[in-house]
């Protein structure tokens, strides 16, 4: 019998049988959320449900927001983009994913570094910029050279990538293709 007292706010608890007769807690923090509908830039802390803006340990997450921008320096861990959109004319690390659902990560001369990319539904990298995949991009991806030149570094997994290259725009990829 455990007798647990205290107050938890904001963290996620788990509680769950270790399989010998006991029990195993975890305390996990939930990922750093975008207030929906809010436009502005990603070092807005206000602009951040938690009031703070993500670190490279912090999950973020940007749903329903069509006007967020990274115009300086971002990191995060990870980073979901659900029916958004994220313009990135400055440099944004993330420690492992970029998720997109219905999601867009417009390039405007911007560079992403990120372990990996994975579109669900109606995924787009648009624009002209440098994207640093050092695993694969995967899923349903529009990839749509706009602008100037869209450099990614990385490979394509699956079958289901587009490809698009506007009218004086260059795509250039710098690892194995295989689609």
């Amino acid at each position: 019998t455990y007798n647990v007292s205290g107050t938890l706010t904001g963290d996620i608890v788990t509680v769950a049988s270790d399989n010998n007769g006991g029990t195993d807690i975890y305390w996990t923090t939930p990922p750093d959320s975008w207030i929906a509908g809010v436009s502005g830039d990603w070092s807005t802390a206000a602009d951040w449900e938690s009031g703070v803006v993500p670190n490279s340990t912090d999950d973020a997450v940007i749903n329903n927001s069509n006007a967020v921008t990274v115009d300086g320096t971002a990191v995060a861990h990870s980073l979901a983009l659900d029916n958004s959109t994220l313009t990135l004319s400055g440099t944004l690390t993330l420690g492992t994913s970029l998720t997109l659902d219905y999601g867009t990560l417009a390039l405007s001369g911007g560079t992403l570094s990120v372990q990996s990319i994975t579109a669900g539904l109606n995924g787009h990298l648009v624009g002209h910029g440098s994207v640093s995949v050092s695993s694969a991009v995967s899923g349903e991806v529009v990839i749509d050279a706009q602008g100037g030149s869209l450099k990614v570094e990385g490979s394509l997994a699956g079958d289901q990538a587009y490809l698009v290259i506007d009218t004086g725009a260059t795509l250039e990829f710098s690892s194995g293709v295989a689609m």
